[in-house]
């Protein structure tokens, strides 16, 4: 556990420029961005054979159709059915939703399909720090006007570079978009690549994206190592099917996916204590996190990761954040403005207003 975090060059991955800029503006190892990823095992091998454009009902590729419930839905029980529709197609539709980050666009992506992503040039360069954005950017640029037009056809493209886009997609997906790498970058961020026992703290109360898909890359990076309070049933491999699917998403992607394993998840206060943990992830902090209070206590600032994966760009405790997103009692009962303190800080959404509220904070304003 001894790489700098002040060396962008230390940090693997395509976030690495966004780490930099970031650093550049609030000092080392402050915030970092962290986006969604998807178990490796779920991306496939080579690009389907396909057998339509567009994803979905046809029509153009705008954003108030992008990603329309509307368009194809896909109920319980209906994950496979779901990804197929995708690895048929050459093209789905995408948007923001609640925020920029969104599983549907890594589940276009793991499955060989090139998305349409509306509005990505409007997109805070602090966010998606993971994903090919230039990439997307140029193919959507190649390929938009012809299927604008709501009557394209694939002979109306270039097949040899379709091919080859979806390719080149599915290459920085298969390397870059998987859970151990989002693992292995978050370690690298926090300086403790060669951690062996991480503390994973959460409520369990509903799902959250981020945090699922951080756990499951740090558990397959560090096995046993990972201690994971309290224990996310949906996760492992032992949760009923007819229970993940009344699930957010049906639970698509991020459920079932972990073996059931010998986690020793007893004495937790006492082994905070005595500090037994390399590091302590507060992870899901805007719904609360136990232990808080005692990890302050014992653990200092770096050696601790607060995740936060909410829609907003802003942070639990800054003002400006919507009422209606208050965090949870015992994140509250931090004094005013120190939660950002306590910890280094992973964000998914990150945008010139972050940016500035911890800018303000800093300097007192």
């Amino acid at each position: 556990m001894t790489e700098d975090r002040r060396n962008p060059a230390a940090i693997p991955g395509p976030a690495a420029a966004a780490v930099a800029g970031i650093a550049e503006r609030l000092g080392p190892g402050v915030l970092f961005p962290l986006s969604y990823a998807v178990p490796r095992s779920l991306i496939v091998e080579a690009v389907p054979e396909k057998t339509r454009l567009l994803a979905g009902a046809a029509g153009r590729a705008d954003p108030a159709r992008a990603g329309a419930q509307g368009a194809y839905r896909f109920g319980p029980g209906e994950q496979d059915a779901y990804y197929r529709h995708y690895q048929e197609s050459w093209f789905a539709e995408t948007c923001r939703k609640g925020g920029w980050d969104c599983l549907r666009h890594l589940e276009i992506m793991m499955n060989g399909t090139i998305p349409i992503f509306a509005g990505l040039e409007d997109c805070p360069e602090w966010t998606l720090a993971s994903y090919p954005r230039e990439l997307l950017l140029q193919i959507r640029e190649r390929h938009a006007p012809v299927l604008a037009g709501g009557s394209a056809s694939v002979d109306d493209l270039d097949a040899g570079s379709l091919r080859r886009d979806a390719e080149d997609l599915l290459e920085f997906t298969r390397r870059h978009l998987h859970t151990e790498a989002m693992a292995r970058y978050f370690l690298a961020c926090m300086g403790a690549a060669g951690a062996r026992s991480v503390l994973f703290l959460t409520r369990v109360k509903k799902p959250d994206y981020l945090c699922e898909m951080l756990l499951h890359g740090l558990r397959s990076v560090l096995g046993e190592g990972l201690v994971d309070v309290a224990r996310r049933w949906w996760l492992y491999e032992s949760a009923a099917p007819e229970a993940v699917g009344r699930l957010y998403g049906n639970g698509f992607t991020y459920t079932r996916h972990l073996e059931d394993r010998a986690i020793d998840r007893d004495r937790i206060a006492s082994r905070i204590r005595a500090r037994e943990f390399d590091l302590v992830i507060m992870a899901n902090i805007e719904r609360g996190t136990p232990f808080l209070k005692l990890v302050r206590q014992h653990y200092p600032r770096e050696r601790v990761a607060i995740v936060d994966g909410g829609d907003y760009e802003l942070f639990p405790g800054q003002p400006a954040r919507p009422a209606t997103r208050r965090p949870w009692r015992d994140t509250i009962a931090v004094p005013d403005g120190a939660l950002a303190g306590a910890g280094v800080i992973f964000k998914r959404e990150i945008s010139e207003a972050t940016l500035r509220a911890f800018e303000a904070r800093r300097s007192g304003g």
